[in-house]
């Protein structure tokens, strides 16, 4: 696991970032840790400078100002949209009035799940 930290320069008064990855020795059976150093925090405006070193896609990667953001699609999601695409639907809904929604949670179950209808959990109406 990837952590930071922040050590100061005693001598000249700069804070420079450490990245951390923690790991098991087995030949010591102890645990170790391996520092880079990834860049500096700016005394002035205390904004992270990373390091000449790394290249630019490095650099862009491990500033903490760059954030990251996932969407979490499930497969109901994916499976609604593909539903409606083909228009299965409609063709159960004009089929099976009263049970459509009980026949398309099955079929995503077989499809997201893939174990048996009797490992399902009960459908309610």
């Amino acid at each position: 696991m990837a952590y930071r930290v922040n050590v100061k320069n005693k001598k000249n008064g700069v804070t420079y970032v450490y990245e951390c990855v923690s790991f098991w020795d087995k030949d010591k059976k102890q645990p170790g840790s391996k520092q880079t150093c990834i860049g500096k925090i700016d005394p002035k405006t205390g904004e992270f400078m990373p390091s000449k070193r790394l290249n630019p896609q490095q650099a862009a990667v491990r500033d903490p100002a760059v954030t990251a953001r996932a969407k979490i699609v499930g497969p109901s999601l994916l499976l609604d949209h593909i539903v409606d695409e083909i228009g299965i639907r409609k063709i159960l809904k004009a089929t099976f009035p009263k049970d459509h929604l009980k026949f398309l949670t099955m079929a995503y179950y077989l499809t997201a799940q893939g174990g048996a209808l009797s490992h399902s959990p009960p459908i309610r109406s």
